[in-house]
């Protein structure tokens, strides 16, 4: 679990905004729980995804319902996963749940959290043709913004895959790929980001992770 002493660091609205998303997700949020005893893409994954996405979010000054969306795909995106692998179709899963969650606990549904969530175990080009697609659909004129948001919705994709590609450390030291993240912001976070899989992973659980990853290790790097 992340540390009081962890959030005191962060500034300013990433510590308030990041309690009460957490709290959502531990008390409300119901995961599928996997079975061969390495917890590497539930509540604890979330819980830094979630803290990643709000400092990057920061860091590139998102608009408040940017940085809603980002906390909303966080808490949700692994919420149905089948397996510790690459399960593609877990997007799909975490997607329906998060707008069925919405309509029963009377939470404003976004969409652009749904199309961030459905496409984030998939390829830049997929999400992006969907959001290209979707987002001229969904009018925001009735909240005194523009109608067509979809580089909002773009920010909120990219931001978002970056911050859980940032948790790829949790993996090994190879887990992540630097190339493929998508701005100079996300990469400023990987000390950051490193360190917090460091507090917050005890060691023997570590060991069992990097057992598993370390004959794909050349692959992660490459980021395959």
């Amino acid at each position: 679990m992340i540390s009081d002493e962890i959030l005191e660091a962060q500034e300013g609205q990433v510590a308030s905004m990041f309690r009460y998303y957490r709290q959502m997700m531990q008390e409300q949020i119901e995961f599928w729980q996997l079975t061969d005893g390495i917890d590497i893409h539930t509540e604890s994954h979330c819980e830094r995804v979630l803290l990643l996405a709000l400092k990057l979010g920061d860091l590139r000054e998102l608009k408040l319902r940017s940085m809603i969306a980002l906390s909303h795909a966080s808490i949700f995106h692994d919420t149905r996963r089948k397996d510790n692998y690459l399960d593609q179709g877990h997007g799909d899963r975490a997607a329906e749940y998060y707008r069925e969650f919405c309509d029963a606990h009377n939470i404003k549904y976004l969409p652009e959290v749904y199309a961030t969530i459905k496409y984030h175990d998939r390829d830049d080009a997929q999400g992006e043709e969907y959001i290209r697609k979707e987002a001229p659909k969904h009018s925001l004129a009735s909240e005194g913004e523009k109608s067509d948001d979809t580089e909002g919705w773009l920010e909120v994709y990219h931001s978002f895959k970056d911050a859980d590609a940032l948790d790829r450390y949790r993996l090994g030291p190879w887990g992540l790929a630097p190339k493929f993240l998508r701005s100079e912001q996300s990469r400023s976070l990987m000390p950051f980001a490193q360190q917090l899989v460091k507090d917050t992973i005890d060691e023997e659980t570590m060991k069992k992770v990097m057992e598993v990853t370390r004959p794909f290790a050349e692959r992660m790097k490459r980021g395959e």
